[in-house]
């Protein structure tokens, strides 16, 4: 697992009839451990519509680290790494991606990359993690 995982919200819209919620809430894990061998859920707790506002304001603070293999035309110097290494608070900007178009806004997002490391693999590729 990536770190202790990730926070979520489950909400129930126009139930077709009324539950114990907190009654469920153990049955839920049992049935996530039973049919999923990669989800697992732990530390459940009540809340209410305000603590999506927190979620959200979690999610534009956190700091995220990315890994890339990258190819060049010409031979890579390590006076090449260096100066990528030594590159702190990139501004770049971002096309929404894809994979979540379904539920974010097509546009242009700026990202700042705060800094980066980069591990030559032979004289064209490198990897290069990016921590923003």
């Amino acid at each position: 697992m990536l770190g202790s995982g990730r926070p979520f919200l489950l909400e129930c819209v126009d139930p077709t009839k009324m539950i114990d919620a907190r009654k469920q809430e153990a049955a839920l894990g049992e049935y996530v451990l039973a049919n999923s061998q990669y989800i697992r859920i732990k530390e459940t707790k009540f809340v209410d519509k305000s603590y999506f506002e927190v979620l959200k304001s979690m999610e534009s603070t956190k700091i995220k680290e990315y890994r890339c293999v990258v190819w060049c035309s010409r031979k890579v110097e390590q006076k090449d790494l260096e100066l990528l290494a030594s590159t702190k608070n990139l501004k770049v900007f971002q096309n929404t991606p894809i994979r979540v178009l379904h539920r974010r806004t097509l546009k242009m997002r700026e990202k700042e990359i705060y800094h980066m490391k980069c591990e030559p693999l032979n004289e064209r590729f490198f990897v290069i993690v990016r921590i923003n």
